[in-house]
């Protein structure tokens, strides 16, 4: 729908984002950054018979991507690198040649999600070398930073007290999810 047009003379968005963590009649907004850049990543590593062990490797990958967050990011800065998926399809008494992570990154900023994208290869690269395997690496950028604007901001935190059930509203922090919510428009979005 958003490709076919349908916010082309949307000038302002107001939306949600359910917070399991909030409790039911309390609102909380936030000017500028809201909601992290999701992005996800994807490695294949291909092993060659039992001198490169994928899985040994993307165990070692595992823990070599932790450092990026905890000894190259600035620690002022939120970033996040997870592995969610790890997958080495073989029967049980068969050494996997191919090994595949999927994972995700959130960030704040540009630059450091420019950064962790080139230092995920870079880790990658070093850790394969290392061990004798090959790999493939894509990284998909999601939506940008969700950041809410001081005018809508001021809009609804003048007006949520008058909607009905509202009993809490709080300035809250930002959060590490992603919303694609307000990709297209500029505006607000709340948590509840």
């Amino acid at each position: 729908m958003i490709d076919d047009g349908c916010l082309d003379d949307v000038d302002v968005i107001f939306g949600t984002h359910l917070q399991a963590q909030m409790l039911l009649g309390e609102i909380g907004y936030r000017s500028g950054a809201l909601q992290a850049a999701p992005d996800r990543f994807d490695i294949t590593i291909q092993g060659e018979g039992t001198g490169a062990y994928s899985i040994v490797i993307g165990g070692e990958l595992i823990n070599n991507l932790q450092q990026i967050v905890s000894r190259r990011v600035d620690p002022l800065d939120s970033a996040v690198v997870s592995i969610c998926n790890f997958e080495a399809k073989n029967p049980y008494n068969v050494i996997a040649n191919t090994a595949g992570l999927t994972g995700t990154v959130r960030t704040f900023k540009e630059e450091t999600r420019n950064f962790i994208e080139q230092e995920i290869e870079e880790v990658i690269k070093g850790t394969c070398q290392v061990s004798g395997a090959s790999y493939q690496y894509t990284f998909t950028r999601g939506y940008p930073t969700l950041v809410n604007h001081e005018e809508e901001t001021a809009i609804v935190t003048e007006t949520v007290h008058d909607v009905p059930g509202v009993e809490k509203v709080t300035e809250t922090p930002p959060i590490m999810g992603g919303e694609d919510l307000r990709s297209a428009v500029h505006g607000q979005t709340l948590l509840n």
